[in-house]
This record gives structure tokens, C-alpha cells and sequence, in this order.
């Protein structure tokens, strides 16, 4: 039977706040609704890309090593030596040009992907607030609502540049790094490489967690200035006619200055985490590169293994430069996106029950509504 009644409330909230494992679920759910074509092959493509880029990454510094050493060797005429050196600088600049490109080349074939499931949720999400009844729409701010749906959609793109294809195969190639150290040099090269890189990590967790505070609030005063200015200009007649100009636009001016000084407190942290960052990975490269020497003096290391030790720690800094902004990030996503969904899993008033059927049309012998015998 159509038109089931839902709480006098018009919304049912269906979900409290998810959890991790929810919010990934939530996220591979958009990504399957999003109709995008041929996704399991792009996705396929775009992982496999994407690894390969991190492999050669860490290859790369073992080929320009090699060079070194025979450079260093220097046996045999010195053409042969030079050309033995070229031919292995060149692959090694031919290898990392391929680590380079090889994501650029992912995001491209995964970038329908991501536009798809972004256009997907924010039109879904917009399609469905629609329907809500009327007493949704009374409590809720049109323009709040609307910054909602942008930042959920855009959520959605970035959770799914920055886990798949940033973060996962950082890990990765953290596994793969400490192998190659720990193999074919020492295994405490190894311990020094993940030891930096996890005081790295829990430093930069910390120091986010912290500045989360900071862009809640920011978030909540941009939220609250949109709404104020979206509001007021849409009943401008009622605002004119009250002569309520004056408290709108103090309204307004109160979510800016609250915006402004958590902002400024989030630009204070963020220079302090980028010194304490800075600091741990100068000291882990200034410790690799002197175990490095200390085992080349003693005959262990060529001179080109020096080179390619500090230049596997290098590469391993690089992606890590991004790792406070994609914690915090991935974090303020996740709300926005379930902020987002929320909408989506609001029942309205008056809703269909599953798996009912339009009534069919009465020249089929279907049923009609008829009014008889009616009077006033």
C-alpha cells in the first residue's frame, strides 16, 4: 500500500556516527553505484600503475648506485668506463622518468572513475532531498544543505585519490624499501628506515589530531555564513520588511570572524608541524647517511651504495611530505561524506512501502477513483 506513514518528524535517522570499516564500505558503495565504464578494468589498470611506479622508485636508486661503483672501480680504458657509466645513468634516469609517470598515468585512466562517483552521489543526494517532506526542508537551511552536498562530493574524489593511490602504495613501497635495505646492505638500515618513518607517523597523527579542532570549527563557521547569506538573500523581502538588515549582516560578519580566527590557530600548527616534520626526517637521512659511510670505510659499501641508501630514504620523505594534509584531510572527508549520506538515509514523511506497485490505468481494467453520492 502506497503512502505509509513515517515518524510525525518527517526524517528517520537510520545510522549513528560509522565507523572506519562503515565509512570504507560507504566509500566502495559509491564507487559501485557510480556506473562508471568499464570500472573493474580501469581500476584494475590504475592499482597496477600505480605499484609499478613505487617499484621502479625504489629500483631506481640501486641502478644510479651501480653506475657509481663502476665509476668508482674504474677498470679498463677509460672510454669503456665512461660509456659503462652513461649507459647506467641513463637507465636510471629512464627508470625514474617511468616511477614518475607511471601515477600520472593511473590518475588518467582512473579519473572517469572518480568523476563519475562524485557526479553520482552529489546528483543522487540532491534527487533525493527533493523528495524529503516538507518539514525537513523547514529545519534545514538551504544554503547549509547545499555546502553540505558540495563538500561530500568532493570528498569523495579526494578519498579516492589519496587512499588508493597515494597512501596504500606508500606502504608498500615503505615494505619494499626496507626489504632492498635490509637485503642487500644491513638489516639496520632496514630498522632505521621504518623507525624514522613511524615517528614520522604517530608525530604527524598526533600533531593533526590536534589541528582537527581547528577545522571543525572553521567548517561549522563556513557553514553558518552560507546559510547566513544564502538565507538572507532569499528572503530578502522578509528581511527588508522586518527591518532585520542590520542582524543579518552582523550575523554574517560574527561566522567570518569566527572562521578567521580558527584559521589563523590552523596556520600556526600547521608551520609547527611542518618544522617538527622537517626535523625527523633530516635527522633519519643525516643517521642513514652516516652508517652508510661508516660501512664504506670499512670496506662493506661501495661508494655508489652510499648514494643509493640515501637516495631510497629520500624517496621514501617524498610521498611522506603529504602525510599530516591527507591524514587530516581523509579524516574531514569521511565527516563530510557521511554528512552527505545522511541526507540520503532520511525517510520522509509519507514514503512507499518496498515493493509497491503503481496502480495501473482504468481502461485496462485497472482501478479508478470515483466520487459518487458526494455532497457539501
Amino acid at each position: 500500500m502506497r503512502g505509509e506513514r513515517g515518524r510525525r518528524d518527517g526524517t528517520s535517522e537510520l545510522t549513528a556516527e560509522a565507523g572506519a570499516w562503515d565509512q570504507l564500505k560507504d566509500l566502495f558503495g559509491v564507487v559501485r553505484r557510480s556506473d562508471a565504464p568499464h570500472l573493474g578494468l580501469r581500476l584494475s589498470i590504475a592499482i597496477g600503475l600505480t605499484l609499478a611506479g613505487k617499484a621502479l622508485g625504489v629500483l631506481a636508486p640501486l641502478v644510479l648506485g651501480a653506475a657509481v661503483n663502476r665509476l668508482a672501480a674504474g677498470q679498463g680504458a677509460a672510454v669503456a668506463v665512461g660509456w659503462s657509466f652513461a649507459a647506467f645513468a641513463v637507465g636510471w634516469a629512464l627508470v625514474r622518468f617511468i616511477s614518475s609517470a607511471a601515477p600520472q598515468a593511473s590518475d588518467v585512466v582512473f579519473a572517469p572513475v572518480r568523476q563519475a562517483a562524485q557526479q553520482r552521489t552529489a546528483a543522487d543526494t540532491f534527487a533525493h532531498a527533493l523528495t524529503l517532506s516538507l518539514d525537513f526542508h523547514q529545519t534545514k537551511r538551504s544554503g547549509s544543505l547545499s555546502r553540505t552536498v558540495e563538500r561530500g562530493s568532493r570528498a569523495v574524489d579526494f578519498l579516492l585519490r589519496i587512499l588508493a593511490f597515494n597512501l596504500v602504495p606508500t606502504g608498500l613501497e615503505l615494505i619494499l624499501a626496507a626489504a632492498v635495505l635490509g637485503g642487500k646492505y644491513d638489516w639496520r638500515f632496514a630498522a632505521v628506515a621504518v623507525a624514522v618513518v613511524a615517528i614520522y607517523a604517530a608525530c604527524t597523527f598526533a600533531l593533526s589530531n590536534w589541528r582537527l579542532e581547528h577545522r571543525r570549527i572553521m567548517n561549522a563557521a563556513d557553514s553558518e555564513a552560507a546559510g547566513q547569506a544564502v538565507d538572507a538573500l532569499l528572503n530578502y523581502e522578509t528581511v527588508k520588511a522586518f527591518g532585520a538588515e542590520t542582524r543579518a549582516a552582523e550575523g554574517y560578519d560574527r561566522a567570518l570572524g569566527v572562521y578567521g580566527a580558527a584559521a589563523l590557530k590552523a596556520n600556526s600548527s600547521l608551520a609547527a608541524l611542518n618544522v617538527i616534520q622537517g626535523l625527523i626526517m633530516n635527522v633519519g637521512l643525516g643517521v642513514m647517511a652516516v652508517m652508510a659511510g661508516m660501512e664504506a670505510a670499512a670496506g662493506r659499501m661501495g661508494p655508489g651504495d652510499v648514494t643509493a641508501a640515501v637516495l631510497i630514504m629520500i624517496s621514501l620523505y617524498a610521498p611522506l611530505n603529504i602525510l599530516g594534509f591527507a591524514y587530516r584531510e581523509i579524516r574531514q572527508s569521511f565527516i563530510d561524506m557521511e554528512q552527505m549520506l545522511k541526507v540520503t538515509r532520511q525517510r520522509p514523511a509519507i514514503a512507499d512501502r518496498p515493493g509497491a506497485h503503481d496502480l495501473p490505468p482504468s481502461e485496462s481494467g485497472g482501478a479508478e477513483v470515483v466520487f459518487e453520492h458526494v455532497g457539501f
